[in-house]
């Protein structure tokens, strides 16, 4: 009986740490096992033609599981950064100089040039021949990624010509459409808001430009399915058409440095986490967050849109 009730005693034991899950309260500090991974070293993404519209965007190279990271990949370049103010002189300044800091390095310009050939054509430089860019596009775009690999691209060149001849509009404000917020300081401390003599806050916080975490597209949120009810009179939350549509929607998000239980991000490094499963092939998206985007979206949510109010009409 003695040994049977030691073996009750252990197995109460397990069941409250293991079993059950971790119990904050009572073992006071998080168990490794519970900190998320680090992206495999596997390849992870690659660079494909969306339309030569939209322009590049990046593709899963093998499939992920909701909640696994893809890649952890470190900025190209950090600036001063004003959502609301881009013409604020301290901001513009700071933005020049980290651009201009690139231009100093052949190889960073020859790579910044091809990943974003509009900022490229706003400054003069003509997009690179194909044959030149050819390096950068299969191998040079993952130079910054720490943990996943790059799978190159399948751009052809008829694609690249595509999209590098249609230059007419270049992006008059690189920072705002292609940069990441960072409100912490390097050491991941968060920025305090500074008021200036005018009494606006001043520029204190910082964005970065990643090779890759900055080439992923935009795609909005669907709205919550409404409840519908069918003829019966039977209550179901669906979506119109989801038993023979894929998920629409964004597919991943994103985080700047250590936060939460991923440790192992890097201060104002990206961390690029499924919101779901995703298949090889699959374009990977995420919401920017931004009421005015300044760009026409053709995401699936607003395709999905624009073809149930035609097929209304119709």
């Amino acid at each position: 009986m003695g040994k049977k009730k030691s073996k009750d005693n252990n197995t109460n034991k397990a069941d409250s740490q293991g079993a059950t899950g971790f119990d904050a309260a009572k073992q006071g500090k998080i168990p490794a096992k519970w900190y998320p991974q680090a992206p495999k070293n596997d390849p992870a993404v690659r660079l494909g033609l969306v339309n030569a519209s939209v322009g590049y965007g990046l593709f899963a190279a093998r499939d992920f599981a909701k909640g696994e990271f893809i890649f952890h990949e470190a900025p190209l370049m950090t600036a001063l950064f004003k959502e609301n103010s881009s013409a604020d002189e301290a901001t513009v300044n700071s933005q020049h100089r980290a651009y201009a800091d690139i231009l100093t390095d052949t190889h960073k310009t020859q790579v910044l040039n091809v990943a974003f050939p509009l900022l490229a054509a706003r400054n003069g430089f003509p997009p690179p021949a194909f044959a030149q860019a050819r390096q950068t596009l299969d191998a040079d775009l993952g130079m910054n990624l720490v943990h996943g690999r790059y799978a190159g691209t399948d751009l052809t060149e008829e694609q690249y010509q595509s999209y590098t001849n249609a230059l007419a509009d270049a992006c008059m404000n690189f920072f705002k459409f292609y940069a990441f917020e960072d409100k912490t300081n390097p050491d991941g401390v968060l920025l305090p808001i500074i008021k200036m003599a005018n009494g606006a806050p001043a520029p204190t916080t910082h964005a970065c430009v990643y090779l890759l975490g900055s080439l992923v597209n935009h795609c909005c949120t669907p709205r919550t399915p409404k409840r519908t009810t069918t003829v019966e009179g039977d209550a179901h939350d669906i979506l119109r058409g989801a038993t023979r549509r894929p998920p629409i929607g964004p597919n991943i998000e994103w985080r700047i440095g250590d936060s939460g239980l991923a440790k192992f991000v890097k201060p104002r490094h990206i961390a690029v986490q499924a919101r779901r499963d995703i298949k090889a092939g699959e374009q990977l998206t995420w919401d920017y967050g931004k009421r005015e985007k300044g760009f026409l979206c053709e995401c699936d949510v607003c395709h999905a849109k624009l073809t149930d109010s035609l097929c209304g009409v119709l």
